[in-house]
């Protein structure tokens, strides 16, 4: 599922590009040539990051004269984005013959391939593992692979390798430096980001707002994001300002930030807009 794109000039050809960003897949840079739209390999390190993308942003950051690519994902901090039981796997598939696809998911436990449902859950949705009659502890032993065998073959693939954010910054030729964002940046997702210069030090800094809700019980939100502010110490990092200094406390789950008039305003999804201003 798609949830961002932005253009820029990623190779200096005087022409933009189309970054694309989404759900279960790669950032995906287009070229438009003869009339379509054309896959662009800037760098081989982008087709293995497949991520829970939720933004994509573009600037100048290390200021060498070429556009880097700031890239918002779920962050690190819930049963799913655990980077110890990366990949994920989705499985899409009419796996019970009822005309309807399902969807399975797992994650990697000691090197295999273990569906993240329960039980109990996954003999609601497909009806044909009651026929095995399994107990609780056999069903926790067993793999995805084990469960369905063959069945996996016919079934459509999607993984996530990675849950957290990045800036790749611009080489040129040498195609782009991925480098993690900050641990308080990874605490959630990144769902939008104002750059500006806060410090007025020349070089752009970060507003960072998120949160994620709307999954089943048992996995919890995302919601440790309660405003961010990154600044740029112009060596290739972010540094977080403490949130004593920010005065920033955005609960909920923010999708957007604009300024307009000396205003910073922040979208929440099921509440009021949280408007503030910078005091100088």
């Amino acid at each position: 599922m798609v949830t961002d794109a932005a253009w820029g000039d990623i190779d200096g050809d005087k022409k933009n590009e189309l970054i694309i960003v989404g759900e279960w897949m790669a950032p995906l840079i287009l070229n438009y040539v003869n009339n379509r739209w054309v896959k662009k390999e800037v760098d081989p390190s982008f087709n293995n990051l497949n991520g829970f993308w939720q933004s994509v942003h573009l600037s100048d950051f290390d200021k060498d004269g070429r556009i880097d690519i700031l890239l918002g994902n779920s962050g690190n901090n819930g049963y799913l984005q655990d980077e110890r039981y990366l990949p994920l796997t989705l499985y899409i598939n009419d796996f019970d013959n009822n005309g309807m696809p399902e969807k399975l998911m797992s994650r990697q436990v000691e090197g295999k391939d273990m569906p993240i449902s329960t039980k109990r859950d996954m003999v609601e949705q497909l009806s044909i593992l009651k026929k095995k009659n399994l107990k609780h502890k056999e069903y926790a032993d067993k793999s995805i692979q084990e469960l369905f065998g063959d069945q996996l073959k016919k079934a459509t693939h999607k993984t996530i390798t990675t849950t957290k954010s990045y800036i790749a910054y611009n080489k040129g030729s040498k195609g782009f430096l991925l480098k993690e964002l900050c641990e308080q940046a990874q605490w959630s997702s990144i769902n939008d980001v104002l750059m500006e210069d806060i410090n007025e030090d020349n070089y752009i800094d970060l507003i960072i707002v998120g949160n994620l809700n709307g999954f089943q019980p048992q996995f919890g939100a995302l919601d440790a994001n309660k405003g961010l502010v990154l600044l740029n110490n112009k060596k290739g990092d972010f540094i977080p300002a403490a949130s004593t200094n920010t005065g920033l406390n955005i609960k909920g789950k923010s999708r957007q930030i604009i300024k307009t008039n000396g205003l910073y305003i922040v979208a929440r999804n099921d509440d009021f807009p949280y408007i503030f201003e910078r005091l100088k």
